[in-house]
């Protein structure tokens, strides 16, 4: 399904069949135009392309040590916001031995986002810190996102600033939330997430 007839013409499959894709995951090893068709292995070209690209492109810089630990879509009961306000927040955890500096990077709501609400220069989450943002759509205030959370099939994402290319640093994927109903790691920072009692700046429960 690959190479059959995915061009102009028959003729220019180069006799591929279903059959050769499945028998060229190893075959040829290595590029040598008396094979027909004229081509690598998948296997081998994967690998021969990743030496390339390790050779040619330096190491990217190491994840920073920062994750969405918690968040809240339907906030009915809870904590408010500086206007007396319950709204949406997340929470970002830094789980590593150093300080983070937040300054640039962006949080969305949208897979595709890279480049969503950037958060405020000088934001500095330090080790083992918690960090609220609302997501209340109130984006002229600190540490108040463009966006609000839906109550079911959701996402948020942390990504890289542009320095690092947007890269995705991570995210939180959850489907149905009640009132008051966090969506949390069972361990701060590295754990799965699971529903629970939401606990804004402190460990999860």
């Amino acid at each position: 399904y690959a190479f059959q007839g995915t061009y102009s013409a028959a003729t220019m499959d180069n006799g591929y069949t279903p059959l050769s894709f499945e028998q060229a995951f190893d075959f040829p090893a290595t590029y040598q135009s008396t094979h027909v068709p004229t081509t690598w292995g998948i296997k081998p070209f994967i690998a021969k392309r990743t030496q390339v690209i390790q050779q040619t492109y330096p190491q990217p810089p190491a994840t920073p040590t920062v994750c969405v630990n918690e968040l809240v879509a339907k906030n009915k009961s809870g904590i408010v916001n500086e206007k007396g306000e319950r709204e949406d927040w997340l929470e970002l955890y830094n789980f590593g031995k150093q300080d983070v500096d937040l300054s640039a990077m962006y949080l969305s709501d949208y897979a595709g986002a890279n480049r969503g609400w950037n958060i405020p220069a000088g934001t500095v989450l330090a080790a083992g810190e918690y960090l609220l943002i609302w997501c209340d759509k109130q984006n002229q205030l600190p540490l108040h996102a463009d966006f609000k959370l839906a109550a079911a099939n959701e996402g948020v994402y942390l990504w890289q600033n542009k320095e690092h290319r947007h890269t995705l640093i991570d995210s939180a994927l959850y489907q149905n939330l009640g009132d008051d109903q966090a969506w949390a790691r069972d361990v701060d920072g590295v754990g799965k997430f699971r529903s629970a009692a939401p606990t804004p700046r402190a460990k999860n429960q």
